[in-house]
Order: C-alpha cells, then structure tokens, then sequence
C-alpha cells in the first residue's frame, strides 16, 4: 500500500549514481528512497543487460499438464526484465486464490481477489474446440505496510510503523490464442497496456500534467491580484489514482442510487472518442492511510485502529475505498489488493464506537455481516479526498487546493489504465512549484503500479472428449550460470573458451560433465515443427603437435530421433565454416533426408572430404568448426580418436553438440 512519504526524487534522466550524505546537513526520507531507487534500479538495468529480457537458470516455471484440465507451474527462479522471482515449490494454477489448508504446509496466496479480477480465467470443464492457451507469469511491484503485516511493527515503538517494504506479486495467466511471440496483446490493449520485449514491461498509455487553478489576471490597481499557487497550509504529497470501473461495480443486489452529494460515477475507460471519460481519486498524504476493518453490516464498518488524530479522522463526504486481501504472506499475514470498491463517507467518523456509515452499500465480496455472506479473511479501509470524473485533456481542479490536473493519452486509439498512480509534492513556501518539476511543465507517465510480463508456455489442448492438454510449447528461455560454463582445454591445457553445456568434452573436461550421458536433456519447443532454424552446431576442438595421429571425426545428420529430428526428417544444404589458428574458408554440402555425412580433420595431413591441410611443423588446430543448415532438425557430433599406447586401447570420447539460433 502506498507509503506516508514527503516526496519522490528520483528521476532517471538525470543519470545520478548516488546520494552523498554532508556532515551537519539535515537528512530527509527522500534523500535515503532516492539512494535506494538509484542502486536498485542500476542493478536492475546491469541484469537485463546481462542476462536478457527473460530466463531461468534452473528449469524455473516450467509447466506441466496436471490433473483433469488444470497445470501445475515448477518451482525455480525467472528473471524477468531485470527483476528475479521464484517460487519455492510447485504451484497448481488452482490453488493461486486458495488459501491453504491447516495441515498444508505454509506458502503465498498470491491471487485471492481473482474473483474481481479480469485477468483471471476459471479453468474450463471441457476443452470443446477451445484454441491453444498462453500461459504468462505477470508481476506487479506493489508497498506492504504495517496495517497488511503486522510483522513489521515494533512494539517497543508503542503503536507506530517504521518503514514500509516493496514485493513483487505473482500472477499465473491465461489467454486464449495467444502466442509465445505475441503475448497477451489482445488482453493488454483492452486494458491500456503496451508490451516492450526487450525490457517484459507492460506500460500505460495515460499521462498526467499538474497545474494552477487561479491563473493570475493582468494587473489592475483597481482589483486586487488573484493567488495562483497551492493554497494549502501544511507540505503535502499528493497521489492521483485512475479508478477501476471493473472492481467499484458491485455484486447483487444493485446498490441504490448515491446521493446527489457524491460525485458523478461516470466509472468508464471505453476508448474510440476523441474525448475519453474515466474517474480519478486523489488524496493528501499519498492516500497512505490504511485500516483493518469488521464489516458490521453493507454500510457500517468498524476501524479495528483509531485515526491518528482528529484531522485524519473519515469525514461526511470524503471518498474511501473498500480493498479485499490479494495476497496471503507466507507468514500468514495478508496484503491489500490495488483497488477497489469506492464511495463515500455518509456521517462523520464516530471515535466512541470506531464506526463509518458508507454512502452505497458493499459488494457482496466484502461480506454484509451475515452468515449467508461472511466477510474474507482480512477487508481493508483506505482514506482519499475525493472522486472526481475527468475526461482527457479537460482540467480537473483538485477542491480548494489551488491545483488541478490533466489527463491525456499518448496515443489515439489508447485507453487508461486503472489503477496507475501520480504523486506529486506541493509546499506553501513556494505555491508555484511542485515536486517533482518536470510535472508542470509536461504531461508525465504513471508512476506506478510497475508491471511486467513473461510468456511460459501455450498449452494445446486435446479433443472434447480428452481430460488432459496434449502438450505444451515451452517460451522460456534457459541460460547456464558463469559457474556452469566449462573450458575446453587445448595444447597442454590452456583455454580455447567457454562452451555451451552440451557443446563438448575434450581435454580439460571430465567425463560426469558428457552431454551425451547426463546433460543431455534438450525438448525443443513443440517437438519437430517448431524447432528453430536454421540449426546452428558448433564444434570446438584442439589437435595437438605430440600426437599425430589425434585425429577429429565430424559427424552431421538428419535423423527422427527425440529430441532432434521432425518426421519425416528435412533435406537441404549445410555449410562448414572454421574459425581459428590456421583459418579456412567454408564448404558447403547438400544432407539429405535420414543421412549422415561424416568428415575427418587430422593433424598430420589433409582430410580430402574437407580439403583441409594443416601447415607443418606446428600440426596443430585451435579453434571453432560451425556447421550451419538452413532446415530445421540437424544434430551432430564430434569424436576424437586418441592413438592407443602400449597397453591400452584407443579411447573415443563422443558428445552430442546442438546449439539452435532463433528462427529467422
């Protein structure tokens, strides 16, 4: 939830590496959040950097069929955008909105306002002619405070919070007809979002702009001069948030009508008009303040905690938001959802009883105090000023503040987000400034909820009278750790290189690490057609100048053997390129279906088939020997023979060596 701080100043177009505290200076929050920001996000920006938009290094959230219609999401780590997640055992997607049993062992809850969410998709009771489902990992960076984990209080404080912490929530979705490539597009188009593959960020569409509401007229000696300029007398940090219309619209029974006091409930983002309606909130405070509460009936709540003071007491009028539980800690604890359902204060707080009166009664979802409709685990209260309508581009004064604000897209044809937040400060010392500047002078993207996205798996499922999905495309993409890379060994041991896992064994290479034996376990993605191509095998190798007859035998084929082949296996040319100490030029050869071209590279003279001869008096080759095909389905592998000494037998050692580029 939203944390009760006094600005944010970190901006990244100013390129600062850090916070440099002075001595006898005074120190503020922001200074301390801003060196945070600054670290977090560089070390964010260098994992991208290093490993790519998305992987797992452990087989992390892999996805496998599970009973009847559901699947299951393996245990692992995933990076996604920079950002690291993992999930500490299996996961069902069923069990995402459940809590678990007594005798279950303890794990996050991370989806229990599914029911109010529109990403989410009951699992179906018969697959029918039901299209392939993608199944995607969405995240959401989102506060924990004191009120939603009581863990972070201290006691010995007496009463108030220190500092807040920050999470990623976890969303296992679905979408129909969806793709690896594609994404989610079509859901996130519909709900204001844009997807960048190079960084997994979902991004919004809205922008804010800050202004004055008393422009100051020319002057007139005869008329005194209007104040333009935030009118308030205390520092505040203001938060503006787009309202939800999906979660504010309540369950059976319809509520009736709300007052005429209480503001318009336009409560729509439909798109295609010039002029885009919508409803916004804003409060003082960063809207931080935040009860757990007991629902007493659909319009009377119970504060378990008393406001702070008589100023932050709910006042007639004043707009709150009703938040069901999203998340169940693994401590047992719960966090709020993002949004929720909005209306009024109808009578002022009473401090005797602790009590509101809401305007509009609740959705069912929060419970109405009956057994019929019990209350969820935890309900919270969260204090705003006002809800206001907007339509874009059209100035919204925020009440007697003196500031107003402007909604816009960035594109036509583009709808807000709900739920994306603003927070802007504003002093009485200086009425016609806000923080931060670069909000008066240009229409800025939100500054939360941060959200990012990585595509898992499509999931095909069988005919209508299956009970199972057939199979599943995996979207991931796995990558070894730096500690995982082995160096083939050459010319008495020094390195040619890191290798692939399942690139080779050779010198410098022990026989647990044969890919052929024991690292081999390659599927590629949906099996035959939709392996990558073109095929790229790389083979590195050394021939060393004390051996002369170590020879090097390369072997391509096509072949309808898992994991590699289709059926029937392809045909096509393949071409032979060599990289290293001495150089060659490539050769290219025609493979076709079910053959096996073999070819020998041998220290101590030409190898006719390659045409290659290595120059005396070294007789020695160090480097790489790439074949590429242009079809999909070609494996290969190297052999090295090592002449027998007295005693011994010659030894052949053999890997299996497919390393596959993106499809072109």
């Amino acid at each position: 939830m939203a944390s009760d701080i006094a600005r944010a100043s970190y901006d990244e177009r100013q390129q600062y590496r850090s916070v440099v505290w002075q001595q006898g200076h005074p120190i503020v929050e922001a200074d301390g959040n801003e060196a945070k920001d600054i670290a977090t996000e560089e070390l964010r920006k260098e994992t991208l950097e290093i490993v790519g938009p998305s992987g797992t290094p452990d087989n992390g959230y892999a996805i496998t069929p599970g009973p009847a219609l559901d699947f299951s999401i393996g245990p692992g780590t995933m990076y996604v955008g920079g950002e690291r997640v993992y999930l500490p055992q299996s996961l069902l997607y069923s069990q995402q909105n459940q809590l678990p049993k007594p005798t279950d062992p303890p794990r996050a809850v991370e989806w229990l306002d599914a029911a109010s969410d529109p990403d989410w998709l009951t699992l179906p009771t018969s697959i029918g002619n039901q299209p392939p489902e993608l199944v995607y990992l969405q995240l959401r960076e989102q506060e924990v405070s004191a009120v939603e984990d009581s863990g972070l209080k201290d006691v010995a404080l007496g009463g108030p919070d220190t500092a807040q912490r920050t999470r990623l929530v976890q969303h296992i979705a679905r979408q129909p007809g969806a793709t690896c490539a594609s994404g989610a597009e079509a859901l996130w188009v519909k709900e204001g979002l844009s997807f960048n593959p190079s960084t997994m960020r979902l991004m919004s569409h809205g922008q804010l702009q800050v202004g004055f509401t008393n422009q100051a007229p020319p002057p007139d000696p005869c008329q005194p001069q209007a104040q333009s300029g935030y009118l308030g007398a205390d520092n505040q940090l203001i938060r503006v948030q787009i309202v939800d219309p999906a979660r504010n619209m309540p369950t059976p029974p319809p509520p009736p009508p709300v007052p005429a006091a209480a503001p318009a409930a336009i409560r729509t983002l439909s798109t295609g008009a010039a002029a885009t309606p919508g409803n916004l909130l804003w409060g003082y405070d960063d809207a931080s303040f935040l009860y757990r509460i007991d629902v007493i009936n659909s319009t009377t709540l119970h504060l378990q905690s008393a406001p702070v003071d008589a100023f932050h007491q709910p006042r007639a009028g004043q707009a709150v938001e009703l938040l069901l539980p999203a998340v169940q800690l693994s401590n047992g604890e719960f966090m709020a959802a993002p949004t929720g359902f909005v209306t009024t204060v109808a009578g002022a707080y009473n401090p005797d009883t602790q009590n509101v009166v809401l305007a509009a009664p609740l959705a069912l979802d929060y419970g109405d105090g009956t057994a019929a409709h019990p209350s969820p685990p935890r309900v919270f209260l969260r204090v705003w000023e006002q809800e206001l309508p907007f339509t874009t581009g059209v100035p919204v004064p925020l009440a007697t503040t003196g500031l107003q604000v402007t909604l816009t897209l960035d594109s036509p044809g583009t709808v807000f987000h709900a739920g994306d937040f603003w927070m802007f400060a504003a002093r009485p010392s200086s009425p016609r400034q806000v923080y931060p500047e670069r909000l008066l002078t240009s229409a800025q993207p939100p500054i939360g909820p941060r959200l990012w996205a990585c595509p898992l798996g499509v999931i095909t499922w069988d005919s209508p009278t299956s009970r199972g999905p057939v199979g599943v495309q995996d979207c991931r993409h796995p990558f070894s750790p730096l500690t995982k890379l082995v160096f083939a060994a050459a010319n008495g041991g020094a390195p040619v290189g890191p290798r692939n896992t399942l690139n080779f064994i050779g010198e410098g290479v022990t026989v647990a690490d044969n890919p052929a034996t024991a690292a081999i376990d390659v599927t590629l993605p949906g099996g035959a057609a939709g392996e990558s191509a073109p095929t790229i095998l790389l083979f590195p190798f050394a021939t060393n100048t004390d051996q002369s007859g170590f020879d090097t035998e390369i072997v391509i084929s096509n072949t309808t053997a898992p994991p590699f082949g289709p059926t029937p296996p392809p045909t096509g040319n393949c071409t032979i390129y060599y990289f290293g100490t001495p150089s060659f030029s490539q050769a290219t050869f025609p493979l076709a279906p079910g053959e096996q071209r073999r070819f020998t590279l041998s220290a101590g003279g030409p190898a006719t088939a390659l045409g290659i001869a290595i120059p005396p008096p070294t007789k020695l080759f160090v480097g790489y020997i790439i074949i590429q095909c242009d079809f999909a389905g070609a494996y290969g592998f190297a052999r090295i023979f090592v002449p027998a000494v007295v005693g011994a037998q010659p030894s052949i050692m053999t890997s299996y060596l497919p390393v596959l580029l993106p499809k072109r």
